[in-house]
């Protein structure tokens, strides 16, 4: 049952990477847009470009750095504590931020690089 168990843990793990990856590729984005990238993101993960789904989000990480078992990090048990309290607090933040203080976000545009069909906006540099 151990290995079952093992396999779990690391699975869970794996995903976690997975999930920040994710989360870095997103954040990349509004601050030098890859249009391809963009385009990439937005297709599969179009809850991030949401107030509310990217909080949802945070919080669903929050959930499985807590949900990590205390074994598997050994003397680093605290990690899992801070990083889920860290992006649990940033996701309940937001979301209570969305529905408190809607004109906070009123200026919240998204990358729209790589979403239009202007050959200008194919991610290709063109030269003069």
């Amino acid at each position: 049952m151990k290995n079952k168990s093992d396999f779990a843990e690391w699975f869970i793990a794996s995903y976690m990477i997975l999930f920040g990856v994710l989360l870095f590729l997103y954040e990349a984005v509004w601050w030098c847009t890859v249009a391809s990238l963009n385009k990439l993101i937005r297709k599969n993960f179009g809850f991030m470009y949401n107030i509310r789904g990217k909080a949802l989000y945070l919080i669903f990480v929050a959930v499985l750095c807590i949900g990590i078992n205390k074994d598997l990090l050994g003397n680093m048990d605290w990690l899992r504590w801070v990083s889920g309290i860290g992006w649990g607090a940033a996701g309940v933040g937001l979301l209570v931020l969305s529905f408190t203080n809607q004109q906070l976000f009123e200026n919240y545009y998204v990358p729209t690089k790589g979403m239009t069909d202007s050959p200008a906006d194919d991610g290709i540099n063109e030269t003069v």
